[in-house]
């Protein structure tokens, strides 16, 4: 069954069927969806990314009225998106033409069943556990849309920890209003079976910030694309990430922040730990506007290579419009240092426990200044199971 086959199929699954205006959107993406091979090389979206996922791509309807993700608050500030229809049109409206020709976000948009929607009050600090857990081997398209108004402190953990047969294609929108802060912390520890495409898109006004740690030790394919928009002075954006990566598994990283209005600052950092024929990307990108005076603006990506037949690419990119700037950019890959090494075992540790020890002190310095335990815990067991399974 072709996509558009399985569209017409499932389409009255779908979030907003019988919008015309969707109905436009969705068949125009599939009539321009080219599979052709050559072009999947060729597209950033997909070029370092598992294209078995989009060959064998399997469409389980969600069934009902399904709350995906499940939230965990104090009071009820996230809606289903089935229950903000409307709103969620006018959403989706607002970021039509946010992304060109991504076919991960297209298939997004195709086959979009579940989502939330909430708007955060002023004033507002608290901390949100959200676990995007699949209950039954669907395929999940969801699309999420959180705005933080002025004055607030919100901190997110995001949990991906499933071992049904699935596919989960996530969409973000963050909206972060005058003075507010995310601290957004993402956890992927998802079964050799459940593949993920995680993408998020963030607006950043005068003086908030939003800081993003993705750690990923998931045994399947995975997908991390983060967008950041430094719209209004003084705001900030971090986008950083650890992944694990073994067996065949291919680990796509992409970071990208533009610099719209001046005395605004980002850093973007990954690290990466590969074994075995695991093969990793982190295209990182920077583009600063003429208007953008007085940016700040550094990337940086290394990677540790555990066999000769692991593989990771790195790519950083800077597009500079204004002459009153810091910015900066480095990439370092490769297996660790014989000589250290050497050191270690020449004082008594044994190679695996020296391998270890250099591993958690490689990406330490991503985790040296959160303090929240809950999450501090999630990333210190995924390691140490990691390590194990790996014979570290």
């Amino acid at each position: 069954m072709n996509l558009k086959q399985t569209y017409e199929k499932y389409k009255s699954n779908l979030f907003g069927y019988g919008s015309s205006y969707l109905e436009n959107i969705r068949t125009n993406l599939i009539d321009h969806y080219d599979l052709d091979p050559k072009k999947l090389k060729n597209n950033e979206s997909t070029k370092h990314f598992d294209t078995k996922v989009l060959n064998n791509f399997v469409y389980n309807p969600l069934s009902g009225n399904y709350f995906f993700p499940i939230i965990n608050v104090d009071k009820k500030i996230f809606y289903p998106i089935q229950e903000k229809n409307e709103l969620v049109l006018e959403k989706i409206k607002q970021y039509e033409n946010a992304f060109e020709d991504d076919y991960i976000v297209n298939l997004n948009t195709i086959f979009q069943n579940s989502g939330i929607i909430s708007e955060i009050e002023e004033n507002t600090k608290t901390k949100i556990s959200i676990r995007n857990q699949i209950l039954n081997e669907n395929t999940v398209f969801s699309k999420n849309f959180i705005k933080i108004n002025q004055n607030s402190n919100i901190t997110i953990i995001e949990k991906f920890d499933n071992d049904k047969n699935s596919n989960m294609n996530i969409m973000n929108y963050f909206e972060i209003q005058k003075n507010s802060k995310i601290l957004h912390l993402v956890f992927q520890e998802n079964s050799k079976k459940d593949n993920l495409q995680y993408t998020n898109y963030v607006n950043c006004y005068e003086g908030s910030e939003y800081k993003q740690i993705i750690f990923n030790a998931s045994q399947s394919s995975t997908r991390n694309h983060s967008y950041a928009n430094l719209l209004e002075s003084n705001s900030r954006a971090d986008l950083q990430g650890i992944f694990f990566g073994s067996g065949n598994q291919v680990i796509d990283n992409k970071t990208v922040v533009n610099h719209f209005a001046p005395s605004c600052s980002s850093d973007q950092k990954y690290k990466g730990i590969l074994t075995d024929s695991a093969k990793g990307s982190y295209l990182s990108k920077t583009y600063v506007d003429q208007k953008a005076q007085k940016t700040e603006a550094y990337q940086l990506s290394k990677g540790i290579l555990l066999s000769q037949d692991s593989y990771f690419h790195s790519k950083p990119e800077l597009k500079i419009f204004a002459d009153d700037v810091k910015c900066s950019h480095g990439s370092t890959i490769g297996p660790f240092d014989q000589n250290i090494l050497f050191y270690c075992r020449s004082r008594g540790i044994p190679k695996d426990t020296a391998t270890s020890l250099l591993i958690n002190s490689f990406f330490f310095d991503i985790l040296d200044d959160i303090e929240d335990p809950e999450y501090f815990h999630l990333v210190n067991n995924s390691v140490n199971n990691w390590l194990n399974h790996n014979n570290y």
